[in-house]
């Protein structure tokens, strides 16, 4: 084993840190953005009657959706109880269960646009001694969806053959996670809160956006475009905040199971200081950081809906132009899921070792640098396992939908309820589920930056990491798992 440096403060103290001013202006702005949301959305509220669609079915429709809701809401918790005793027992079954159903999905996806290709779509059309009207206009898309798709499972294949010493590593990173989940099952609930703040400052924003294009209203159409994009983005950035505030809290508590797991049995449900100490630090201290680190993924994001709305407005009736705007847009959101999955990773060294988010930047820099494709690895073996979790969420949801019906006994909504309960399904397991991968990153984390820490504390589970991580050391001490 590598001598290691020794590991670093968890909660910046002494001195101050030039990267710190930037979480300062980031926080004083996010402050005065909430303040100006709250200011707009109070002020509509009072020049304005807020009214819904008047009919005789709304009460109807209103009590199956929040039954159908409910119901689906019920199984998910149910569900992601059960996932995580999965992940705990056997996160390595799980996580090649995941990657089968993706390939499997593109398999057979290309086999059925492969048949759409051989079997052209025919319009019947309705006039009595006319054939119907079949046509082969899109036979060679389908047949190159078809080779895209089966080029796609194959590099699967290559890519699971590649990391699949990589596998046992990830599988033991989950069944920890998993196993701090359930001693800290506050975390979900946390996740579950910050997902309705989200949607809470939805509705606000909403009433504030209405407010604000009321006040603008006969303005310049440059004003105009300048008050709508600023409105997007602090739709986005705000929305980022509340959830990246989880993220911090579930990094610091496994950040404080893995260098101080007696912390973990301290206290009671809600109290634990391995809980309730990330938190504040989050919701204070680190909130400048949060504010920073999401305000990259917010710019993008509102780039890329400025971008669509342009390409609506543009492109009508020119395919070409069409094209070009979709390659634009789709290169815009793999930067924007690029940049969220280093500013999580940012946000872990935020939590954990206490630096402001310019200075978790560059070591994540340093980290990827050395264990770059063990990351990515990690992360092409966890998101299956979750998007996995999600699918039967969904499907869960769906047959909780279905069964409203029953419990209400209003079978007018039908189709209504078990798209609400399949979308609610999906959402809340990916949202129960999401300390997860947060979880997952942070282990990453402290493993690299210090594996002897895991090494006296929990021996059993160190020897089982260094044999399945294949660690090789780095100049300065850590290791590259």
């Amino acid at each position: 084993m590598p001598e290691e440096k020794a590991p670093e403060k968890r909660i910046v103290g002494d001195g101050a840190d030039p990267a710190q001013c930037h979480d300062h202006i980031s926080f004083v702005m996010l402050i005065a953005t909430l303040i100006t949301t709250i200011g707009l959305a109070i002020s509509y509220g009072t020049n304005n009657e807020v009214t819904l669609p008047n009919g005789n079915s709304l009460t109807e429709e209103t009590h199956l959706g929040l039954t159908a809701a409910g119901l689906s809401f019920s199984g998910v918790l149910g569900l992601v109880a059960v996932w995580l005793v999965l992940l705990f027992i056997s996160a390595w079954v799980l996580i090649i269960l995941g990657q089968l159903v993706m390939i499997g999905s593109l398999i057979g996806l290309g086999f059925w646009s492969m048949y759409q290709a051989q079997n052209p779509t025919c319009l019947v059309s309705g006039v009595p001694g006319v054939a119907p009207e079949c046509t082969s206009d899109y036979t060679g898309w389908l047949w190159f969806a078809a080779i895209v798709c089966w080029a796609l499972a194959a590099l699967m294949v290559l890519w699971l053959i590649c990391i699949r010493e990589r596998i046992a590593f990830t599988a033991m990173i989950l069944t920890s996670v998993a196993q701090v989940l359930m001693e800290l099952p506050e975390l979900i609930l946390i996740q579950f809160v910050a997902s309705f703040l989200v949607l809470g400052y939805a509705l606000l924003w909403a009433l504030a956006y209405f407010e604000l294009i009321a006040l603008t209203a006969g303005a310049e159409w440059w004003v105009l475009a300048i008050v709508n994009i600023l409105a997007i983005f602090n739709f986005f950035w705000v929305q980022l905040v509340l959830v990246n505030i989880s993220l911090v809290t579930t990094a610091g508590a496994v950040g404080s199971w893995y260098y101080s797991p007696a912390s973990v049995d301290r206290g009671c449900f809600l109290c634990r200081p391995a809980v309730c100490t990330p938190l504040i630090r989050a919701c204070t201290l680190q909130l400048g950081s949060i504010a920073l680190g999401s305000i990259l993924v917010a710019v993008l994001k509102t780039i890329i809906v400025v971008v669509k709305y342009i390409a609506e407005q543009t492109s009508k009736g020119h395919p070409v132009l069409k094209i070009a705007f979709c390659c634009c847009i789709c290169c815009l959101s793999c930067v924007e899921r690029c940049i969220k999955w280093l500013s999580d990773y940012a946000f872990v060294y935020v939590a954990v070792y206490g630096h402001p988010f310019i200075t978790s930047g560059m070591k994540v820099m340093e980290l990827l640098g050395s264990s770059g494709i063990g990351a990515i690895a990690q992360q092409t073996l966890v998101s299956p396992v979750l998007n996995l979790a999600a699918l039967l969420g969904g499907g869960l949801g769906g047959l909780l939908g279905y069964q409203a019906i029953g419990v209400t006994n209003i079978a007018n909504f039908d189709y209504m309820a078990v798209l609400i309960g399949i979308a609610v399904g999906y959402v809340l397991t990916s949202i129960g589920l999401a300390p997860v991968d947060g979880g997952s990153k942070t282990l990453f984390v402290c493993y690299a930056e210090s594996p002897a820490e895991l090494a006296g504390k929990s021996p059993a589970l160190s020897a089982k990491l260094g044999e399945s991580s294949s660690l090789k050391p780095k100049g300065d001490g850590m290791v590259q798992p």
